[in-house]
This record gives structure tokens, C-alpha cells and sequence, in this order.
């Protein structure tokens, strides 16, 4: 992070249009209603379409196209990078649970306000904004704020960055101060992929130093490329530079020049400028100021004692914005061994017409390829070693069968080493005692309490609440009679979550009659209690109830709540219109929250975005592994969905269709066929045909005997890109054959 002078880009002339007007004014009515009237509603108007264009334009002149926060440099198109509200729009979070949904509305639109930054540092940053001691009064404007609020997130347009944060040559970020810490802590500064770009940053950097070097010891022959390396670092010490991760050249080669003074002196004086290489004095030019000016940049690491008071004055506790990168399985039940990456390249939440969400993660295949026991191994790496004696796990049944030994290894984004499980027989070890993150985990069976018979778990552990996940009768929570017990605060933060999730108009509100033991929908003079809705609608408003029960004591709106939710069979017990809107629901009402889901259910895959689904199978060995080279589930019809990768079926046709088709694939993937067999796949071949599955062309009939051929052939974990390109050459290649035939 640098600092960024606001002032070398003008104020876009959209701040002074009639649309912004608009913009502000819609903003000002809704905020100026008393909060009893809108308890209820969100200000839910994304930013301005028509406003964004020149703004974004602005933002990235403004931060040379790179991120705010971590300094990445991002593609300069459209479709890249955020604008970023640094003080949030609404819902500020602190680190001792403060929360206000007040805070900051009125600098929606405050140019002074508005950052450009990557998408990680934007989701994780979500509306974090800790400060010490109390917030601005709303409506303060923007100058006085920062003179009055001890903010401790580092601003990079008002702080000096190289004052709270330091950096090692191995690419690490440290802290300073308070600020720095939580700088590092919320925008997870020091997460995998940054270390990995600035080491190798470092690494160009000291190269440049090695030749600079050598070309000094010659310097009469070499004054020009001498200078353009001069000229490259000038440009690192400059507020304008274009290149990425200048914060953490500009501290190492300050560092670096400390210990070459006439280099140093060359550079302070820009000798280079000058047609010769001659000895000038420092003084005449004013150097020591500008040697300062370099100095200011070498920065020691604190000593331990002076970090360990800073890091006592910080309470992250609450700050479990993590979430899973990747699964390492190593003979873990039906596993021998499996990787599952959650990192998903194609996600994009970045879109200016839908809710900014975490991706989704969700598990198709049969039954016994392990749907559920990836789930458990989340739960088992996650829960910490204070959970193992709660979910009374026996360490045998986690082992594979004739193994004496496995392992389970689970990478978060943004952390340096990975969580690990290891387990034989008799014992099982973690190298965490508390929980990493806030997970809450669903079991297949999901039933509501029943008085001394089903109760469910009573509160959430260290963030951690997955009872039911391995014992069916660890009931949900009792939906209604949660609510009933609210604080009013409390009632109205769930009510606002669950019209999101039952799609109500914003006059619409929930209620409820402590009287009566009921809660019911308001609509004008009518009304309708939540038992009377369907079985569907009542079931995904259970799982949302339990999910908000599990979170109601950080005192946020679940919009904002973060976590992992894994459920397994999310589609079960559903009428076939929520199974198709169960995904988007939950993803709406919870978009903070990392859902890793398992079903059979083709409906399901609504509401998914490319690279959310993995379909596990097994290879001719039995050994499971994992297919994401899978097409986007939103581009597919339910009928295309059933036959395509997701579900693996030939064709919706009846059973013993799809016997004779897998027959007539196991023929056509043998390399040799005996005299009986291959009368068979003649048989079989002239069948097909008259079922009309073949086509009804020479040209269909041609493609896809070729493909069938291909798929009845194919390896284990193929790739579909790479399928669909050997198809085009088969059929091209017969093609070509038929045409000089006919010649």
C-alpha cells in the first residue's frame, strides 16, 4: 500500500450531474425516514449505472490501475476491479462487536470516498471499519471525520502507508502500529497469492540491484544503462508510479542504498540527468533533503516485546472472514487420495447487476463416492481440537479400510501454512485448538425439535456449530419460537433477512403475536402465519433461522454475517420450484457466507455460476477422484442438465435405453471385439439409428458416432476442452475422407 495523492486526478464532472442529484436524493428520502419505519427494509439501489462509467474511468487514472489496498495490478477493462466505498455504505463493523447500520450512508457518493480496488481486498474488507473509541455523528461531512475518528484501517489517500506497515524480502508484510495489524488482518494482506507476486517483485528488483553493481565498477562505459536503472527506481520513489508492489520496493531499496552511499547520493542527486557522471556537491543541490526523502522509506521490523503490546491491544476474535482454498485427502474413508480446489478462476461477483456473493461449492455423484465425508473432513479440520471431544469421533472410522495411517489438510485463502488433521486408529490430532473460521454444518436429515425427543445444539462453539452434520438427531432450531424470544433489535434484523429470503415487497413486514406463539406476514390488512406456507417455503425457513440463531450474537444483519455453511442433500424434502430457487435464495440472503453443498438433485444447480459444481466419480480402479472441467450450469436447459457431465446420462430416456446404450458404449471402446461382439455392435448400431438418438442426417449421425466413440473411450479425469477438440478433428478428418470418396 502507497499513498495516493487525490489531488493529481480532478473531480469527475458526473459529481456535478443531474443524475447524481437523483442518486442523492433517492438516498437522502430513505435515510431521512425514522429507522421504526425502514427497520425492515435496505437501501438495496445498486451504484448508479450510468454513474459508474466515468467514475471508474477516473479511479483508475487516479491509482495507475492497480488496487487500493494491496497494490495489484488489474487489467485495464471495464469488467475489473471495484469501486470501493473506504468508509462502508452501510452496516460499518468494528472489532468488539459495534455495529452500526447507520454508518457511513451519506458518503455513498462522496468522491473523496470512493477507492478502486482488486476483488479480494473488496470482499474481504466487506464493511469492516474499526475504530477507537466513538463514530462520527451521521451526516458529518467527510474532513471533519477524519480529524475527529481514530480509524484503525490504514487510508491510503490520508495516512502514510511505509508509517504503519513494513515489509521483508520475503515478500511478508508486518505491521508498525495498531493500524497497520488490522490493516494486515482485514484485507488479509499477507495472503498466499500477494507473497507469492512480491517475492517475485523482490527477486527483479535485487536482480536490478546485482547489475547496477556491476555497471558502477565500469560506470565511464556504462553511464546509459546505468541510467535506465536509475530512472526505473527514480520512478518507484515517485506518488506516480505505474508499477505494482512499490511499497514494499521502495523499503527494500531504500534499505539497499543505505549500505551504497554513492549510489545513494547518485540517485538523491539525479546525476544522471547530466551528460557526464561527475562529482557534485551535496550540498549545492540540497541532497541531504532529498536523501531523507529516500531514507524515510527503510523501516526495521519492530522487536518482539513492542509487537506483542500491539498485538495485545487488538481483539480478532470476531474477525473469522476466512474461507477454504483447498482440500487435501489422504486415505480419509472412502478416500485414498483426493485434492479439491475451492478456488474458483471463472467466478465473477463483480457484476453491476446482481448482489456482490462468495462462490458456492456444490458436490453431484452417486451414492458412496463421498459426498458427505468431504463435508465431515471440513468440519473435523476446521472445529479445532475443543470440538473433537463434542462430536465424540472415533478415530478408527475416519481410517479407509487396511491403512494404518491418513491425513487431512485443509488450506484457507490468505493463510500461510494449512490446518492439518492426522489420524490412525486410535488417535486423532490437529494442529489447532479453537476454530479458525465460523462454520455451521447440516446432515442430510434435517428435523425440527421435538420435546425429550429431538433438541438441537445449544449454542455455537468458538464458531463452530456441526452436531447435526454427523447426528441426525440433533435437531434444527425451533424457528418460531427463536424469533418469539427476540429483543426487538434482534427481531427485526432476522425479519429484514427473511423477506430477502422470501422475496417480499418492502412494504410487506413480519410480525409477530407472543400471545398467539405466532409469526406471521403482513401485507396491508391481510394477513398469513409462516406455518400456513408451504412445506418448501417453511423448510428453507427453518434452515435460514437456524443459520441467523447461529450468528445472533455478533449483533450484525446476516447480510453481512461471515462464514462456511455446509449442507448435505440441500434439495431434500423440496417441491421442485425451491429446489430450483434454493441456491439463489440462500445465496441473496447470505451472500457473505461460503456454502459448500451436496445433492442428487439436477434442479439444484439453479442459481450456480461456472466452476461452482465438482462432480466426483470413480476411475476403472475404484478410486474416487474430482470433475471440474464442467460446463456453465446457467447456460443449460433441467432436460440438457440430467444429460450432461453434471449427471453423466446418456440420454432422459427409460432404463432399458440406457442399457442398450451402455452396452453399445462398452463395445465401442474395446480395441479388439471377438466375432459374436462385433455382430453385436452391428445389431446394436442399426437399432440406435431408428430410435432417432443418432440424428437424422448423414452429418448428425457422423458427429456423433465419432463423439460416442470418443466418450466410450475416454480416460480417466478427461478434460471436456480437450474431448470437444479431439471430436472436431475425428469429424473432420472422416469428412475429408468422404469428400475425396465422392471424387
Amino acid at each position: 500500500m502507497i499513498y495516493i495523492d487525490r489531488n493529481s486526478v480532478p473531480v469527475p464532472e458526473v459529481f456535478h450531474s443531474g443524475e447524481m442529484k437523483i442518486a442523492k436524493k433517492r438516498l437522502d428520502e430513505f435515510y431521512s425516514r425514522s429507522e421504526g419505519s425502514r427497520s425492515q427494509e435496505r437501501y438495496s439501489r445498486p451504484f448508479e449505472p450510468q454513474l459508474t462509467k466515468e467514475i471508474i474511468g477516473s479511479l483508475r487514472l487516479l491509482f495507475k490501475n492497480k488496487c487500493a489496498y494491496c497494490e495489484s495490478p488489474l487489467p485495464p477493462a471495464s469488467t475489473t476491479g471495484n469501486i470501493e466505498n473506504f468508509r462502508p455504505k452501510s452496516n460499518a463493523r468494528g472489532l468488539e462487536k459495534d455495529f452500526s447500520r447507520e454508518h457511513y450512508w451519506w458518503l455513498t457518493y462522496e468522491w473523496e470516498n470512493l477507492y478502486f480496488t482488486c476483488e479480494k481486498c473488496n470482499r474481504y474488507k466487506s464493511s469492516w471499519f474499526p475504530v477507537e473509541g466513538k463514530r462520527a455523528k451521521p451526516l458529518t461531512p467527510l474532513k471533519e471525520i477524519r480529524l475527529k475518528e481514530k480509524t484503525l484501517l490504514v487510508d491510503p489517500c490520508f495516512d502514510r502507508p511505509e508509517e504503519h506497515l513494513v515489509y521483508d524480502d520475503k515478500g511478508n508484510v508486518d505491521f508498525l502500529t495498531a493500524k497497520g495489524k488490522t490493516t494486515i488482518g482485514i484485507l488479509k494482506l499477507n495472503r498466499a497469492d500477494l507473497i507469492t507476486a512480491r517475492q517475485e517483485t523482490v527477486k527483479l528488483l535485487f536482480q536490478s540491484c546485482e547489475e547496477m553493481l556491476l555497471l558502477w565498477n565500469k560506470k565511464r562505459k556504462s553511464k546509459n544503462k546505468i541510467k535506465v536503472i536509475a530512472l526505473k527506481w527514480e520512478d518507484i520513489f515517485t506518488s506516480f508510479s505505474a508499477e505494482p508492489y512499490v511499497a514494499i520496493q521502495r523499503q527494500l531499496l531504500s534499505k539497499w542504498l543505505s549500505t551504497h552511499s554513492d549510489l545513494q547520493t547518485y540517485l538523491a542527486n539525479k546525476e544522471y540527468d547530466y551528460e557526464e557522471l561527475i562529482a557534485i556537491e551535496m550540498e549545492a543541490l540540497g541532497a541531504p533533503k532529498v536523501i531523507e526523502e529516500i531514507k524515510q522509506f527503510d523501516k526495521e521490523m519492530l522487536a518482539d516485546s513492542e509487537k506483542e503490546l500491539i498485538e495485545d491491544s487488538i481483539n480478532f476474535d470476531n474477525l473469522k472472514h476466512v474461507y477454504i482454498e483447498k482440500i487435501v485427502l489422504n486415505n480419509f474413508k472412502c478416500f485414498t487420495d483426493l485434492t479439491i480446489n475451492f478456488s474458483n478462476d471463472k467466478f465473477d461477483s463483480n457484476s453491476e447487476t446482481e448482489l456482490s456473493t462468495e462462490p458456492w461449492l456444490l458436490f453431484l455423484g452417486e451414492n458412496g463416492v463421498g459426498k458427505s465425508s468431504i463435508l465431515k473432513a471440513i468440519t473435523i479440520a476446521l472445529c479445532g481440537e475443543n470440538y473433537f471431544e463434542k462430536l465424540g469421533l472415533d478415530p478408527s472410522s475416519l481410517l479407509q479400510r487396511n491403512k494404518k495411517n491418513g491425513f487431512i489438510n485443509l488450506f484457507l485463502k490468505g493463510e500461510k501454512e494449512p490446518i492439518e488433521i492426522k489420524f490412525d486408529s486410535k488417535k486423532i490430532t490437529t494442529n489447532i485448538k479453537e476454530p479458525k473460521a465460523n462454520l455451521i454444518g447440516y446432515g442430510s436429515v434435517r428435523l425440527l425439535p421435538k420435546e425429550r425427543k429431538l433438541s438441537p445444539e445449544r449454542f455455537r462453539q468458538g464458531g463452530i456449530k456441526a452436531q447435526n452434520l454427523f447426528d441426525y438427531s440433533v435437531s434444527l432450531t425451533n424457528a418460531d419460537k427463536w424469533l418469539l424470544d427476540r429483543k426487538e433489535d434482534d427481531f427485526q434484523r432476522a425479519a429484514l433477512t427473511l423477506k430477502d429470503l422470501m422475496l417480499l415487497e418492502p412494504d410487506v413486514v413480519l410480525k409477530r403475536d407472543a400471545k398467539y406463539g405466532k409469526v406471521f406476514i403482513q401485507n396491508g390488512d391481510s394477513t398469513l402465519n409462516i406455518d400456513e406456507l408451504s412445506d418448501g417455503y417453511q423448510s428453507v425457513y427453518a434452515l435460514a433461522v437456524d443459520i441467523m440463531a447461529s450468528f445472533v450474537r455478533e449483533k450484525i444483519t446476516y447480510d453481512v454475517a461471515e462464514g462456511i455453511v455446509l449442507i448435505d442433500e440441500i434439495g431434500t424434502h423440496l417441491h421442485p420450484r425451491w429446489k430450483m430457487e434454493v441456491v439463489s435464495q440462500l445465496r441473496r440472503t447470505f451472500p457473505r457466507m461460503q456454502f459448500i453443498v451436496t445433492t442428487h438433485e439436477p434442479l439444484c444447480l439453479r442459481g450456480l455460476k461456472e466452476g461452482e459444481v465438482s462432480v466426483l466419480t470413480k476411475d476403472w480402479d475404484k478410486n474416487i477422484y474430482a470433475i471440474t472441467d464442467l460446463p456453465d450450469p446457467a447456460t443449460l436447459r433441467v432436460d440438457q442438465i440430467l444429460t450432461s457431465p453434471f449427471f453423466g446420462l446418456h440420454s432422459a430416456v427409460d432404463p432399458d435405453t440406457e442399457r442398450m446404450f451402455n452396452e453399445y458404449y462398452s463395445l465401442l471402446a474395446k480395441e479388439k471385439l471377438t466375432g459374436e461382439e462385433e455382430n453385436r455392435k452391428l445389431e446394436l448400431s442399426d437399432k440406435i439409428p431408428k430410435m432417432k438418438y443418432l440424428g437424422d442426417s448423414l452429418r448428425e449421425e457422423l458427429a456423433i458416432y465419432v463423439i460416442d466413440e470418443l466418450l466410450a473411450k475416454k480416460k480417466d479425469n478427461f478434460k471436456l476442452s480437450e474431448l470437444k477438440k479431439e471430436s472436431k478433428e475425428r469429424v473432420r478428418s472422416i469428412w475429408e475422407t468422404l469428400k475425396k470418396d465422392e471424387v
